[in-house]
């Protein structure tokens, strides 16, 4: 009889032990599932940073690319601000070469894409503040042609008066 109590205490220990096995596999199962799902969600979020930096880099210099040629101070302008577009790419690649944590990244990467933003601010007030005062200068410019032209014309009739005065 001690045998058959002692099978039953042996069968209940191990059915004990099997069904805490099972718990403990099913805590381990779903503890497993919401680590992958925040890595997943924090894999999503770098990515869209990375997408918004990327597509405010090439913005830029789409943008950019509209002002080439209309005038020299202009195209300075636009040779200073590529140059720093050009850095900001280096340094982006820089941290996401040397960054690990995705929490870091994803800060770093949000400051750049500031720095990127206010640096096209920036430029673009330049290059439109250019414009204005390159328009500025055209009237200004016509103006003084019309009023070489008026000045010749009274000239060549003053000229042309004298002339006949002289003559008589």
């Amino acid at each position: 009889m001690e045998t058959q109590s002692e099978n039953k205490n042996k069968s209940a220990l191990l059915i004990i032990l099997l069904l805490a096995s099972v718990g403990l596999n099913i805590y381990q199962w779903q503890n497993k599932t919401n680590t992958v799902t925040q890595y997943d969600q924090r894999i999503d979020t770098l990515e869209t940073e990375k997408i918004n930096v990327e597509q405010e880099l090439s913005e830029a210099k789409s943008e950019i690319i509209k002002y080439k040629g209309i005038n020299a101070s202009l195209d300075s302008a636009v040779a200073e601000y590529e140059r720093k577009i050009a850095d900001q790419e280096k340094a982006i690649a820089g941290i996401r070469g040397k960054e690990r944590n995705a929490t870091e990244l994803n800060k770093k990467l949000k400051d750049q894409l500031a720095v990127l933003q206010t640096l096209r601010d920036e430029y673009l007030g330049r290059i439109d503040s250019l414009l204005v005062m390159n328009q500025k200068l055209k009237g200004e410019n016509q103006q003084l042609t019309s009023t070489v032209e008026t000045l010749s014309k009274n000239l060549e009739t003053t000229v042309s008066t004298a002339s006949a005065l002289k003559s008589e």
